[in-house]
């Protein structure tokens, strides 16, 4: 991921959030009056464009809004600040004295803020763990670890992967758009499904 600073620009006030094949581009106006841009790219369309503001100028293009460009004239010197993949998993989970929990274990590419919920489940699920350890730790601690971790977050992150999958093919994902406008019963299971709490107890 991308994510450009601050851009001065006359752009009017308003908060967008743009996909095209390769990534996406967000823009909002902040207090000051400058425009902030966060961009998610694909490593393919990073190589292929030359770079951030390229890959950027061209998700803005294909999503309908070549317009706009003429208000963003500082894209190329503006400050990229770059972070880390939208997914990635951390191995090994767990060491000597040490539970690995939230983002730090490993996340799949967000979309709805349920990384926060994954981290909550994970931190239920280590606690009775923590308090063995506190009186005596030993290697069956970080094997049971990696089992409620498998259990509570990762099993739930299957679907935030899949879904990723998905929005990355436009057939696939303008009839996934049709199917919610048609069948909203149908998009709020899957919304619950995403959002559902895990709540583990300490016989989990």
């Amino acid at each position: 991921m991308c994510c450009l600073g601050t851009l001065p620009g006359s752009c009017p006030g308003f908060c967008r959030w743009l996909w095209a094949g390769g990534g996406y581009v967000g823009l909002v106006r902040v207090e000051d009056g400058e425009i902030n841009l966060a961009c998610a790219f694909d490593r393919a369309l990073l190589r292929s464009s030359g770079g951030a503001a390229a890959a950027c100028r061209k998700i803005l293009a294909e999503a309908g809004f070549a317009p706009l460009l003429a208000s963003l004239p500082g894209l190329e010197a503006a400050s990229w600040q770059l972070t880390a993949a939208l997914s990635r998993r951390t191995r090994p989970l767990a060491g000597h004295r040490l539970l690995l929990l939230g983002d730090a274990a490993g996340y799949v590419e967000p979309f709805t803020g349920e990384g926060m919920g994954w981290a909550l489940s994970s931190s239920l699920a280590a606690l009775p763990l923590v308090l063995r350890g506190l009186e005596r730790w030993d290697g069956a601690i970080e094997t049971e670890w990696r089992r409620r971790h498998q259990r509570w977050v990762r099993r739930r992150q299957v679907f935030c992967r899949a879904l990723a999958l998905v929005l990355r093919h436009p057939g696939i994902s303008w009839g996934l758009h049709r199917l919610a406008a048609n069948a909203p019963l149908i998009t709020s299971s899957m919304i619950e499904l995403l959002q559902r709490p895990a709540l583990p107890c300490s016989t989990d």
